[in-house]
């Protein structure tokens, strides 16, 4: 197996850094929901500090009436965030630092993967440069600021990885942290995931693995859904995901902004792909064609594919109700940003074409590396603390049906919390077991 040049990982580690360039600024930046998690990183943090491990129900949020917010929003971001406040960080540092945090792990997921697959690691350092300078990620980050997505991409490579390696642990414990990074996230690549472990001859340890991390993960995802039923969630009117739909062209290039998604092409954030992931498309896609080369043929058609549902609305399934939970078509953006790094390994381009691609890769995403104007730059953490909000993007999400304050006790007294918390201690225990078997088989005193 080709060993990394040191010299290699260095350069990856200070493209890194500077793709993170605007979160070494004093504060925050405006974004779409960077205001969002800066409250609920705050009362995640106070619950913890208060003996609450597990939070759910924030009783200072809905302008003290109390709110099932934790019920239902992915945790393990506050959790990764709850973490550097322990440390000591504030709360707008503890965002910053997990940002910082996700980011190099992506990147070393994505060289891990690639260097297993391939025994490359030029290839696997070129694709993870590709995936640090994909648009994609940099709207994730720096004008959405979509913490949870952002995170869960920065587990994906890890999934790959973990299935390529076949070990059952670790693919538990991957897809276990997806799932708790963001639910629709797990939805879309969990289908993926497992077409990928079918490629790879790997089906049977994925799908145990899965077991193991449903039942680790079920202390969030089995009371999101039972009791999803006492919200007014299936009440509140958002939008159809249809009318968010990019043009094809918007895919190829559109202008970078700061705005909103709106109906039809008027949107005032980009939807491009990358002028290079486009290349590296067409590129697999004809490998894909001339050879009997699995791996291209699997990148190529998911590519090819969720280009295709986001764009134009097959068989109108952004109508459908199962696919209102998405809100966003473009979401499927992640999928070119997490496969087509893949792509680029399994082309396999000379050492000339690929310095070209990778080149005009960072040119090309160079205005990108940018944010808006500059926000929270003196603040103290309480007036997060403060915030009489619901910490959601639309108020009434989670509202529960019922009358304050009574309604409380239907959430925080339901029986399914304490099942799910027995279903999840079970499982960590088996799995437990599972990693000291497998540990001391492998390594016998």
């Amino acid at each position: 197996m080709q060993k990394p040049h040191p010299s290699l990982i260095l350069i990856l580690f200070i493209l890194a850094l500077i793709t993170l360039a605007p979160l070494f600024n004093k504060g925050l930046f405006t974004s779409q929901d960077g205001g969002i998690h800066l409250v609920r990183i705050g009362y995640f943090y106070q619950e913890i500090t208060r003996g609450n491990l597990i939070p759910k129900w924030i009783n200072e949020l809905n302008d003290g009436l109390g709110y099932p917010l934790f019920f239902f929003v992915y945790p393990l971001p506050y959790y990764l965030s709850s973490i550097w406040r322990f440390l000591g960080a504030s709360i707008i540092d503890s965002l910053k630092i997990s940002l910082v945090t996700s980011t190099l792990l992506g990147t070393l997921g994505i060289y891990l993967w690639i260097k297993k697959v391939y025994s490359s690691a030029r290839m696997a350092w070129a694709s993870s440069v590709l995936y640090l300078f994909t648009p994609y990620r940099f709207l994730d980050m720096f004008v959405r600021l979509a913490y949870g997505e952002y995170l869960a991409i920065s587990v994906l490579p890890f999934c790959f990885w973990s299935v390529e390696i076949g070990n059952i642990p670790a693919i538990s414990l991957t897809i276990s942290l997806l799932l708790l990074s963001h639910g629709q996230m797990f939805i879309i690549f969990t289908p993926i995931i497992f077409f990928y472990s079918f490629l790879r001859k790997k089906v049977r340890p994925f799908l145990f693995s899965m077991l193991f991390a449903l039942g680790v993960t079920a202390f969030y995802w089995l009371p999101a859904i039972v009791t999803i039923s006492h919200s007014r969630s299936s009440l509140v009117h958002q939008f159809p995901p249809s009318d968010h739909l990019p043009t094809f062209a918007e895919l190829v290039y559109s202008k970078w902004g700061f705005g909103m998604s709106h109906p039809g092409p008027f949107d005032e954030m980009s939807f491009q792909m990358g002028l290079v992931n486009w290349a590296v498309l067409f590129l697999v896609t004809f490998v894909a064609f001339k050879s009997k080369n699995n791996l291209a043929r699997f990148t190529s058609v998911v590519v090819w594919l969720s280009i295709l549902v986001m764009s134009t609305n097959p068989f109108h399934l952004w109508n459908q109700p199962f696919t209102q939970f998405m809100q966003f078509p473009w979401r499927l953006l992640s999928i070119p940003l997490i496969l087509l790094p893949l792509a680029l390994a399994t082309v396999k381009p000379k050492r000339i074409i690929l310095a070209i691609l990778l080149t005009l890769a960072i040119y090309a995403n160079r205005n990108h590396i940018t944010v808006n104007m500059p926000w929270f730059t003196d603040v103290t953490d309480q007036q997060f603390l403060t915030n009489g909000s619901t910490a959601t993007s639309t108020p009434d999400e989670f509202m529960p049906k019922n009358p304050f304050p009574e309604v409380k006790y239907e959430f925080t007294t339901h029986p399914v919390l304490r099942l799910s918390y027995t279903i999840s201690i079970i499982s960590l225990i088996l799995f437990s077991v599972l990693c000291l078997t497998r540990l001391k088989y492998q390594y016998p005193s």
